[in-house]
């Protein structure tokens, strides 16, 4: 069974995912900056008895901005958890390049 939420701008805040047959929950929350991109995406696991087995959030900063202010650098945190084991924490730089179509 797989459920989706939207916040008050339809921007997707939950994602939802339950497996009835093993109880198995999978959650994933979206948070957003003004201009609607993802700031951080949180996960977690959950197993039948509702216990949170794994759990991952990233944290985006989009630290730079082409002419048309699309994102060109993102450096991302990625912060990972699972049952009986230490929180790791990872950094990651993005980098794109964007090509436009010329409308002349």
């Amino acid at each position: 069974l797989l459920t989706y939420e939207y916040d008050d701008d339809n921007c997707l805040k939950r994602r939802t995912l339950v497996n009835p047959e093993t109880g198995i929950r999978n959650v994933t929350d979206y948070r957003y900056n003004t201009d609607f991109e993802i700031i951080q995406q949180s996960y977690k696991a959950f197993n039948k008895d509702n216990e949170c087995v794994i759990s991952y959030t990233i944290k985006n900063d989009y630290s730079e901005r082409d002419d048309t202010g699309n994102w060109t650098v993102n450096n991302a945190q990625l912060t990972y958890w699972e049952k009986g084991q230490r929180t790791q924490i990872l950094s990651v730089k993005q980098t794109r390049v964007i090509s436009y179509w010329d409308e002349d």
